[in-house]
């Protein structure tokens, strides 16, 4: 469990969980503003978390031999 507020500090405990092998992990705000953290979490957060995941799956370049 991590508590975090500035958005660099959940990207880099994001990143450790995410090293270590989990393959999922759930984000909770115990912020009274939550309209600010879902703010937060879409901008910056979740896009992260998509380049993330898609540098782990890029395709391999093939290149075809005659």
């Amino acid at each position: 469990m991590a508590y975090q507020t500035d958005s660099d500090d959940i990207i880099k405990r994001l990143g450790e969980f995410l090293k270590m092998g989990f393959d999922r992990v759930y984000i909770h705000s115990a912020s009274p503003i939550e309209e600010r953290f879902l703010n937060l979490l879409g901008r910056e957060i979740l896009p992260w978390m998509r380049e993330y995941y898609e540098s782990l799956f890029r395709p391999v370049r093939t290149i075809a031999l005659d």
